[in-house]
């Protein structure tokens, strides 16, 4: 699979394959994609997180029993910060969603 490229031309094969992992709810493979510190904020409310590749495979396996058909249609940035658009079936309904993400090549928090 190739990396999406956003108007501007630009690609990122991180998210290249964080895209393909997630469309095959391969969550190892998700998780090799992301910082062992990985920080995963809820889109709901600031209050909860997850943290680190344990609490993410656990809620992973979760909305993958929920969430089925993810198609992921643009992925958008440069090569620090990209947001990463789905489509997907939440509990029979149409979803579509976004995520942020920081890539610092580290870990870390967020520039």
């Amino acid at each position: 699979m190739t990396a999406l490229q956003d108007q501007q031309g630009n690609q990122c094969e991180t998210t290249a394959r964080y895209r393909q992992a997630g469309e095959a709810h391969d969550i190892e493979g998700l998780l090799a994609t992301l910082a062992p510190d990985v920080v995963f904020r809820s889109p709901i409310t600031d209050r909860i997180e997850f943290r680190g590749h344990d609490e993410l495979r656990e809620l992973l396996g979760s909305v993958f029993t929920v969430l089925h058909d993810i198609h992921f249609f643009a992925d958008i940035g440069d090569q620090r910060t990209r947001a990463l658009f789905h489509r997907a079936i939440v509990n029979g309904e149409d979803h579509t969603g976004v995520s942020l993400f920081y890539l610092t090549g580290r870990g870390g928090n967020p520039p």
